[in-house]
């Protein structure tokens, strides 16, 4: 998979409305599918996953070490033009990854929305769930959301109730020839024994615990990866670019320092945008 130069969000939205008027061949490389990572308070999670009419949030979270609000987060989709989710997987259920579940669900769930959770049930500071049902994602599970294969690679077992860094959900997002790993907090060596052969194929690493040490990913599962993009939710680049470094491996490396970052790709092809306005990639004209 080639990956192309970061670009910014002008940039972008030239790139998409020249493959948008290019018709013919061109038009069927326009990328197609974009993953959005949220700059929120506090290094707090939220990532958006739109291809075609299918609409994936993954976390949503709020600092509230900081009384940050909500409103970040959701002004970000209202700028989308999202009207529904699909899917929602909350990786675990510290609040800066889960804070937000009952509001989101009011305000974006449908009858048919799922929201795939580590544990059997729901907190119950969540309950009732505005709308749609829960699942338990359990490690070996596969599922489709629209165009969107989902591979659920950990955590083995859960130990905590979903309130632990471990219980973190690892999950696996392809889309064409284009794989992405969400590992919430952590990422544990046991994901790298399982499933040696789904994460070499990885192209997009959201690294755990906002980077900030080696830890949350063990060296055991760091082996197998050789990511193209990694994403980190937070500011601490430099130590995931040295971490990588050790394996003389030099991915695209991407924190909160670059804003809201969006990647672009038609499952084939991805395109880093920095700095990125929602406003230029609205729901349903990608």
């Amino acid at each position: 998979m080639k990956l192309l130069t970061r670009i910014g969000a002008m940039a972008a939205a030239a790139l998409l409305l020249m493959m948008a008027m290019a018709g013919g061949a061109a038009a069927e490389k326009r990328p197609e599918m974009q993953l959005h990572q949220i700059h929120l308070p506090g290094d707090a999670n939220a990532h958006v996953l739109i291809a075609g009419d299918t609409v994936i949030f993954v976390d949503c979270g709020t600092d509230t070490d900081v009384h940050a609000t909500p409103e970040p987060m959701f002004d970000y989709m209202r700028a989308l033009g999202i009207d529904h989710v699909d899917a929602h997987f909350v990786t675990h259920f510290h609040n800066d990854h889960s804070q937000q579940i009952d509001d989101l669900s009011e305000m974006y769930g449908t009858d048919d929305t799922i929201l795939y959770i580590p544990t059997e049930e729901l907190p119950e500071r969540f309950l009732p769930l505005p709308k749609g049902k829960t699942r338990q994602l359990k490690c070996g599970e596969e599922t489709d959301v629209g165009p969107f294969h989902v591979k659920c690679v950990g955590p083995e077992q859960v130990t905590h109730f979903g309130n632990s860094n471990v219980d973190s959900l690892n999950f696996i997002v392809s889309y064409g020839d284009t794989d992405i790993l969400f590992t919430g907090d952590f990422c544990s060596k046991r994901v790298g024994a399982m499933f040696p052969e789904d994460l070499r194929k990885v192209d997009v690493l959201v690294f755990p615990h906002h980077g900030l040490t080696p830890h949350p990913i063990t060296w055991a599962t760091l082996v197998n990866l050789f990511p193209k993009v990694v994403l980190v939710p937070g500011k601490n680049a430099g130590s995931v670019r040295t971490i990588f470094a050790a394996y003389r491996q030099s991915p695209e490396v991407y924190s909160f320092h670059d804003g809201n970052v969006v990647l672009l790709s038609d499952g084939e092809e991805i395109t880093a945008v920095t700095d990125a306005d929602p406003a230029q990639f609205p729901y349903g004209k990608n």
